[in-house]
């Protein structure tokens, strides 16, 4: 026995039982014990807690029976749910669905949205991740466009925290961030509590145990700006198990105990689980195994009864490693099925291509609504400069027909040159942001490759393990060993896989900083290559009918030069993309005599080197041929182009003390040449 949570055998004085405690009962409690009535006291408060809870749902119950079809019977519903959610899940979750069927019959958008973030919370709780982050993205999407700050930063955090629970951190903590700060300027204590909780979650899971440390004490702390046992109870379990992490299990087993106490007096089933779950740990690091094996299987039981899937897991993988300790193998062995096919239930590979469909829709979804929102204010900039252009193009006739107001013309046309000059500027960095959303197009197909490569081998592994586990259990050494080669080989290609999809978005965080970009030694024949496969996967993403065929010969004998990789990159997308361009038009006018060909080609002359981006599209009329570097010329439908593209990139290519030109035959073909100079 010998562990506190051990029933004690009462001997002597009669006993009683109150909120799962053995109290005696005759007086020998209070004797040299003055703490005795503290204890009493406390327990008296907790009783009053319970009964103002009964009470509270009482009351809830006598307004359900009297109300009508109407929105507070929704609001109700959803007090009722949440007052449940913890103690009695399945009910909870009944309330929820009547609510949101009412509040969609009612066209109630704010008690949908909230009813929508507590079905959600409830998914994750229960292990149901894909459902959890749907159900929250739409909640978040209706908050947002209802203006409704506290359900956007509810359903912030509870995206942040399915993020955090699927090993996809850094998401994690952005949506957890934005949720605190919007709890604590919404003056929400419980709620920003949980957020910070949950971001020193995250960081523990990252292995960061100091900074979650941190985290989970301020969570501590603010908290005590109001009173709610079951976050506390939760905040309580977290530090038990991060203590156990940084190898100090007595504290860590102190902290489980004060969370179960707390927990078992309130009716908490969910953090019951969890405090189990924690002091299980502990004990098992302070080699009290039969304590260890006790708690564990309480809250196995308790986490089965509540379906909390991801503690289950868990408390499979201790129980096995307990039994495996203890030489029991078959009890071993049967906790390590179990564990398997939960992980496989949670995290199985259907459920991971579920996951980024959801992850990469968002994504899409975001970075479509950003190019919307820069289309319409490049519009809205162009309009107004073409409205202040003719304003003053008019004021200008006039003053020029007036000699007598010559020196006022000028100082106004001088006014409007500099007012030109900072719209061309904003332009102009528009046009860096419209880049960047084809760069993101061709990077997200890009990225696609090595992770299907990625899950590809993960399944092919998955298999070989169960193929393993079958020759293990028919003594079959050598083909273990063969198998466990193959797996360590489809590894080691996970790994490179990963590594290109960790470079590519690398390089996409670099394209994208912002503030003045230093020259640095740079592979052009690497870049323009991969400039070439981003801004075809980009062009293809918006054109699935489009196919070129690519040409590239790069000189091997090139070596590193000084550029801006990024703005160099800019200049290549750009002429690429014109190209396509040329090539598609002449494509639709000429279906089936002609086949569209762009060539990307590199070379050295003496200290300096050309890139030249030629195709065999429409070509450009002599007439244009001096005007395509002007800022705000192009032949595209109104709507379609700003003309700053081919400007931006010769003042990028001037910047770098380089040259670019066209030469181009109508009909036939376009070449630009890009000249820049051989710094090491």
């Amino acid at each position: 026995m010998g562990s506190g949570l051990e029933q004690e055998r009462l001997k002597g004085d009669k006993h009683w039982i109150i909120m799962g405690k053995s109290l005696p009962a005759s007086g020998a409690l209070y004797k040299n014990n003055p703490w005795s009535w503290v204890f009493m006291l406390s327990l008296l408060l907790l009783a009053w807690i319970a009964l103002s809870q009964t009470n509270r749902e009482d009351s809830l119950f006598q307004y359900l029976s009297k109300s009508g079809q109407d929105t507070n019977r929704v609001l109700t519903l959803i007090q009722l749910a949440d007052l449940y959610r913890f103690a009695r899940p399945q009910e909870a979750v009944d309330l929820m669905r009547e609510a949101q069927d009412l509040a969609v019959k009612l066209n109630f958008k704010k008690g949908e949205v909230q009813v929508m973030n507590l079905l959600g919370e409830t998914a994750r709780v229960n292990g149901e991740y894909t459902r959890s982050l749907e159900i929250q993205l739409r909640a978040l999407e209706m908050s947002r466009s209802l203006k409704n700050a506290l359900a956007e930063a509810n359903s912030l955090t509870y995206i942040g925290l399915t993020y955090t629970e699927i090993g996809d951190y850094p998401p994690g903590l952005d949506f957890l961030n934005q949720a605190f700060v919007l709890h604590d300027r919404l003056n929400m204590p419980v709620n920003g509590s949980f957020d910070l909780s949950n971001i020193g979650f995250t960081y523990e899971k990252m292995g960061l145990l100091d900074s979650a440390l941190f985290f989970q004490l301020k969570a501590r702390e603010y908290l005590k700006q109001t009173y709610h046992i079951a976050l506390e109870n939760l905040i309580l379990t977290r530090l038990g198990q991060l203590k156990s992490l940084m190898g100090q299990p007595g504290e860590a087993l102190a902290y489980g105990r004060e969370a179960l106490n707390r927990a078992q007096r309130t009716g908490d089933m969910r953090n019951q689980s969890g405090a189990l779950y924690r002091m299980a740990e502990a004990f098992n690091a302070l080699n009290q195994a039969d304590s260890s094996l006790h708690c564990a299987r309480l809250a196995l039981s308790i986490s089965q009864s509540l379906e909390q899937r991801n503690i289950s897991l868990d408390l499979y993988n201790l129980l096995s490693r307990l039994h495996f300790d203890g030489g029991r193998m078959d009890s071993a062995y049967y906790f390590q099925k179990l564990s398997i096919a939960v992980k496989d239930s949670l995290f199985g590979p259907q459920k991971i291509r579920e996951l980024q469909r959801v992850s990469f829709n968002e994504f899409q979804k975001q970075q479509k609504s950003e190019a919307e929102r820069l289309n319409f204010k490049n519009r809205v900039k162009i309009y107004s400069l073409l409205a202040l252009v003719l304003v003053f193009s008019g004021l200008g006739i006039v003053l020029y027909r007036n000699n007598m107001q010559k020196q006022k013309a000028n100082q106004i046309l001088a006014k409007t040159l500099n007012d030109l000059q900072t719209t061309q500027s904003q332009l102009i960095q528009s046009e860096k942001m419209a880049s960047l959303g084809e760069l993101t197009a061709g990077i997200a197909h890009e990225i696609q490759n090595p992770l299907n490569f990625v899950n590809n081998f993960s399944d092919v592994n998955r298999e070989l393990i169960d193929e393993a586990e079958q020759e293990m259990n028919k003594g079959n050494v050598p083909g273990v060993r063969n198998l466990l080669n193959e797996i360590r080989e489809n590894e080691l290609k996970i790994i490179t896989h990963g590594k290109r999809a960790d470079a590519i978005v690398k390089g996409m965080l670099q394209h994208s900083r912002t503030g003045k970009s230093e020259a640095e030694a740079t592979d052009l024949n690497g870049l323009a290559d991969e400039y070439l496969r981003i801004c075809y996967h980009g062009y293809r993403a918006k054109d699935k009918s489009f196919n070129v065929e690519l040409k590239t010969e790069f000189d091997p004998s090139l070596q590193k030069i000084s550029i801006v990789p990024q703005d160099i990159g800019r200049v290549i997308l750009n002429l690429l993309t014109n190209a396509f361009d040329a090539v598609k038009e002449k494509k639709r006018r000429q279906p089936d005599q002609y086949e569209p060909a762009v060539l990307l080609r590199t070379r050295k002359e003496g200290n300096q080197v050309i890139l030249q981006v030629k195709d065999n599209g429409l070509g450009i009329p002599p007439s244009l041929i001096d005007k395509i570097f002007q800022p705000f010329f192009t032949t595209k439908p109104s709507g379609q182009g700003t003309g700053l593209g081919l400007s931006l990139a010769y003042d990028i290519v001037k910047a770098h003390k380089g040259e670019l030109w066209v030469e181009s035959r109508e009909g036939e073909y376009s070449e630009f040449n890009l000249r820049l100079p051989v710094i090491h």
